[in-house]
């Protein structure tokens, strides 16, 4: 039996687009891999590390949050703007996401309720940072729902 060789690509362009495709299809896992370590390290930091305890706002522990929190958003959210096209997505997702985890982690919460006037402030940045960060994070799937929607 005589083995026929794969046929060749007609030319090298074909080639090299599938390259780039497979080139360009690894690169964004790791960035997806990179941009969900930074997640959790940020998340772990959060959760476990009593981080409002250090007044320095430049202690090696605080640091790496701020580096974390815009790291992951920066590999998050520009990725996004470049698909949806909106370039304000990427200013979105990273100042949202960053202030609601500032928020989280360095301000004191609350003592006294919402229309109390030294907790007002704390109140309104954290509804403030929680509709600038999920609305970066629906921008997406809403236009995406609206381009499946238009071509049914």
């Amino acid at each position: 039996m005589k083995s026929t060789p794969h046929p060749a690509p007609a030319t090298t362009e074909q080639a090299e687009s599938t390259t780039t495709r497979i080139a360009r299809k690894t690169w964004s896992y790791i960035l997806a891999l990179a941009a969900g370590l930074c997640w959790a390290g940020a998340l772990l930091l959060l959760f476990l590390a009593d981080m409002h305890v250090e007044a320095n706002p430049l202690a090696p522990q605080r640091v790496l949050f701020y580096v974390l929190v815009l790291a992951a958003g920066a590999m998050t959210f520009i990725p996004a703007a470049q698909w949806t096209g909106y370039e304000g997505l990427a200013l979105e997702g990273i100042g949202g996401m960053a202030l609601l985890l500032y928020t989280l982690a360095f301000v004191p919460p609350p003592t006294d309720w919402l229309l109390a006037l030294p907790d007002l402030p704390v109140y309104l940045l954290f509804i403030m940072a929680l509709f600038w960060s999920v609305s970066a994070l629906v921008f997406p799937l809403c236009m995406r729902l609206g381009i499946w929607c238009s071509n049914s």
